[in-house]
């Protein structure tokens, strides 16, 4: 007789191996539902890999798609305030030579009074001094106040026209509306 058969009947004997071999096979099936949810864990990580390397890829294109939109709004509008600047200032020079031929023909004018005699005693103060000749006073002061005018309008165009076009690219640069 062996020493289990001493110590436990023989009758018994049979049902411990029957449990002994009831809690390997428990065992078996426990480590392979783990290796089965190690294999499911490594493939849904592998997914979530490839699920969040594709999004970052279309979140980087986005971004790059709104950077290229950016900058062409900011491009034509750079553009078209360029072009309206060039238009000012073209205007500008046409006003400023008809401001020179407005001049001109108050020169003429002066110079046709004077020689009219209707004014036959010129003042003989200077330039804006008490008796100066108003007539050269009044041209006085409309050329000092047409180039003025000329210096204050050019300006004023030139911030008009920069203002908006800063105004339309802020509008541009906001996010579309979906």
């Amino acid at each position: 007789m062996s020493f289990f058969g001493k110590l436990i009947p023989w009758w018994v004997q049979p049902l411990i191996i029957a449990l002994l071999l009831v809690g390997l096979l428990g065992q078996r099936v426990q480590v392979s539902n783990a290796k089965a949810n190690v294999v499911r864990a490594k493939l849904e990580f592998s997914e979530w890999k490839t699920t969040a390397a594709e999004n970052r890829i279309l979140a980087d294109r986005a971004q790059r798609n709104e950077e290229q939109r950016k900058q062409a709004v900011a491009d034509k509008e750079a553009q078209d305030a360029n072009s309206k600047l060039v238009q000012a200032r073209a205007d500008a020079v046409v006003a400023s030579a008809a401001a020179s031929r407005l001049r001109d023909q108050l020169a003429a004018y002066i110079a046709a009074v004077r020689r009219a005699g209707q004014d036959p005693s010129p003042a003989t103060g200077g330039k804006g001094q008490p008796g100066a000749d108003p007539l050269d006073l009044l041209a006085q002061l409309y050329g000092r106040t047409d180039e003025a005018a000329g210096a204050i309008g050019g300006y004023a165009d030139d911030l008009a026209i920069r203002g908006a076009s800063c105004e339309r690219i802020a509008d541009g640069l906001q996010p579309p509306s979906r």
